[in-house]
Parts: C-alpha cells; structure tokens; sequence
C-alpha cells in the first residue's frame, strides 16, 4: 500500500534531465549543469557494478534506480581486490598488476556502462582504484608500483574516459590516504592533465571526509568533498581503537561547513539499508536511511549516497525495487528539487525551531535549513518510536503570510500542520502526526511564504 500511494503521488511529477557536464555553482556550495540549473546529488553505491554485471544486467540495473529517483552511481573502476579482480567476462583489469600494462577490454567495458549512462542522464561517479579499509584494496599495489607509474595511470583514465561528461573521479576508498598520499596525488593530476573538467573527490576513512586528510595548502585537485560516518554505537575503527564514539550525519557535515577552502560536499557514504546495524545483528531499514540523506541535506550538503545491501552487485539484484528506503530517496529528490534547495542554509542557531529540537549528538536531534529572506524553511523532525513529539517553531523570523505543511517522508503525501494561515508575531507548538505507515515518526516541516519568494533580508 506504501508503495502505491508514493507512485500515485509522485506519477505526474516530473524531473528534468541534466545538461552534461556538471561544474562547481558559483557559491562553490552545490553542483550546476551547463545551463546553470542546481543538480541535486542522489547516488546510489553498487560499487562493483563494472566488475559484476553483464551488459545487460548493467542497463537493467541502472534504469530501475533511475526509475526510483537516483541520478548518480558511485562506483569502483577496479575490483576492491586484486585477487578477485576478473570482471562478468573473464577480463582482468591490467598484466602482473602493472598499473602501466592496462587491459583494453576490461576498460572498453566500463566505458560501454558510462555510455550506457549518459544515455539515461546518470552520472557515473568511479574510484580510480580502491585502496580498502579492512584488508582488501590495492594499497599494495600502490606501493609496488610508485609515483611515476601512479601518474601514468592517471594518464591513460584520463585519455581513455576523457569524452564522457558525465563522469566524475574518486580517490581512496574507505581509507585514510596516510603513506600513498602522493600515489593519489598523481593518479588525480594525471587524469587533470587530459580532463581538467572532471571533478574528484577523496573517499575517506569513516568519521572523516575529504577536506580532513587531504593538505589545503598543496592540494590543485580536489573540487568537492565527501562526508563518512555512520552513528553513535556504530562499531568500527574509531570504536575498536579507542579514539572515541562515531558522531552522527549531521554532526560530520556540520564541521564540513565551515572548512575552507568552501567546497561543494556530499555525504559519500554511510549505513547501508538491510545490512547489519547495531551490533545485535538487527538491519538498516528505510528510517535510518531516510534520516541520514535528509540530516546531511539539510546540514549544507548538496547530495547524499544511498547505501544498498546491493553494493556488490549480487544475483538477486532486482530485489532493491522492493526496498522501502531506496524508494523513499524519489521522495526526497521531488520534495527538494520542488523548492530552492540550492540556496537553503543550515540554521545552526535553531532559530526556527526553537524547543522540542532534540539533543545535538543524539539521534532525535532536529535539523533545519532556510531561504535568508524570510519566505522559507525545511526541517527534518528523525524517528523516535510511532508516537507524536512536540516541537515549537518561532514564526518571527518569516514573512506574513506564512502557512506550515507537514511531508510524510515515507509516502511523499502532504497535509497542513495548522489550516488556518499564521501570523509572524507568534510562536506555534506542533506536534507531529504521529505513525507515517512505516512503523516510524519522522516528518518533514515545511514553512513558508504564502504568496511568494521575496528579496533577501537576513541570515537565520
């Protein structure tokens, strides 16, 4: 029954295809396309989807997540080991691992799935080769290889993926850079050298983003940012080594915020939806991914990866139609790509909601973002349980008239949080309505102009 309800809703809505290549808007805080149109970043992660898929499993497969809403896959160019590293047809990636004695076939494969792509308006957004967290990648690899064969394979990505636009590039991958720093350094001025237009990322150890290990100071490379970390009670390195608790989505972008250089940034990665969440071996299910992607949206991000039991492309991939939370990623792109989601800034001061927004740290912590004329906000109230929660708004700050409308994340389905048109001279307690029919109590709440959008005034 969900899932009807959201197809009914979102059947007449329609979202434009971007106009390849993507660039850096000119507040360096969110992509454009070529015609300067705002392009929201909503990946999917089935990383090894070039080493996995047929041909044809490959298009089937990316037409079902365009379907759903996504218009962006984060990738592996390479296999995430090189012991396994034959792709669907047998073809190994390069001879005895020499990053210099590339194999034609296997990359002429990936370049078939990126053409595939552009033919369905995705971007394709590939690591260059995976350095791994947890014993797996190429680190190895690297290091046998050096910095001069690094910055010729940089080189021959570069020539060999240089007419598609609508790729970007990724290095690392789930690891600190540490001692290959200058290994990526040349892989990624490489592939500058022959596409200065496409734009790299750094994937990085989870609790860090790119900004946080890759040096400001000597860096010509790296054009946007990504964000990593799970949640409180999330073990993983940071844990088992004592340096701490895992910090929340929001925690994370905040600090990514106020790094500088300012740089575009999206949430990279995060819990997958229906693998292991907490340590009793419960699953992710479509709350925790909903929470995540609207925690960082609305905490100065301008895109968020989806995470998907799917990343390795398994033989029972069609089973992700049925899965809640990647539908749910449709819903959020509608919502946001309906209003000015480019020019929302993060209301750190909880100047709109002003009681009832939760602890910071903690997973009922309330994010807001608004327009600084007055005319608009967006706020994130996360799951607590199925019962209604209180939340106060200050209706000072807006301009008259202004009406309040609370978004089901779950279904996409819109009602009024007061019918009648409010005024800015008070502030309004809400209470959330409760159950949305996925067994949890997130809302969105959205405040706003009645009439129209109006010159900037302040900042929240």
């Amino acid at each position: 029954m969900k899932m009807l309800i959201t197809l009914l809703l979102l059947a007449s809505v329609v979202i434009a295809a971007p106009s390849f290549p993507l660039q850096l808007g000119p507040n360096n805080r969110h992509f454009v396309d070529s015609e300067g149109e705002p392009f929201l970043y909503n990946a999917d992660t089935c990383w090894l989807l070039f080493h996995r898929a047929t041909k044809e499993e490959a298009v089937k497969f990316m037409k079902v997540r365009k379907n759903q809403g996504f218009n962006v896959i984060q990738v592996s160019m390479l296999p995430f080991a090189p012991i396994d590293s034959a792709n669907a047809y047998g073809d190994l990636p390069f001879t005895d691992f020499d990053l210099n004695q590339p194999n034609d076939d296997f990359f002429n494969h990936a370049a078939w799935v990126i053409e595939q792509a552009r033919e369905l308006d995705l971007l394709i957004v590939a690591a260059a080769i995976w350095k791994g967290c947890c014993g797996e990648g190429y680190a190895d690899v690297l290091s046998e290889n050096g910095g001069e064969k690094s910055r010729q394979y940089g080189r021959f990505l570069g020539e060999r993926f240089k007419q598609f636009d609508n790729l970007f590039w990724i290095m690392g991958g789930d690891n600190d850079p540490r001692q290959h720093i200058d290994h990526y350094r040349q892989i990624a001025l490489g592939i500058k050298e022959a596409n200065p237009d496409q734009l790299i990322t750094y994937h990085a150890a989870s609790t860090h983003s790119s900004s946080d290990v890759i040096p400001h100071m000597t860096n010509t490379w790296l054009n946007f940012s990504f964000t990593y970390t799970y949640f409180p009670g999330k073990r993983n390195w940071v844990t088992i080594f004592g340096f701490g608790q895992v910090p929340h989505i929001y925690e994370v972008n905040r600090w990514e915020f106020w790094e500088r250089p300012v740089r575009p940034y999206v949430l990279g990665e995060a819990q997958y939806e229906g693998l292991n969440y907490e340590n009793d071996n419960s699953v992710a299910d479509a709350a925790v991914v909903r929470r995540q992607a609207y925690w960082a949206m609305l905490s100065g991000a301008c895109g968020h990866a989806y995470g998907s039991w799917n990343w390795r492309m398994k033989d029972n991939w069609q089973d992700i139609k049925k899965d809640n939370g990647a539908n749910d990623m449709s819903i959020l792109r509608r919502e946001f790509e309906a209003l000015s989601w480019h020019r929302l800034m993060p209301d750190y001061k909880n100047s709109v909601i002003v009681d009832g927004y939760g602890t910071f740290g903690k997973s009922d912590y309330v994010t807001t973002a608004a327009l600084s004329n007055g005319s608009l906000s967006v706020s994130y109230i996360p799951p607590t349980g199925t019962e209604s929660r209180d939340i106060t708004v200050d209706l000072a700050w807006f301009v008259d008239p202004i009406k309040l409308d609370w978004i089901n994340p779950a279904t996409g389905e819109k009602q009024p949080a007061v019918e009648q048109t409010l005024s800015k001279s008070v502030r309004y307690v809400l209470s959330t309505p409760g159950d949305n029919g996925d067994g949890a109590n997130d809302w969105l709440l959205i405040i706003q102009h009645k009439k129209q959008e109006l010159p900037d005034i302040q900042n929240p």
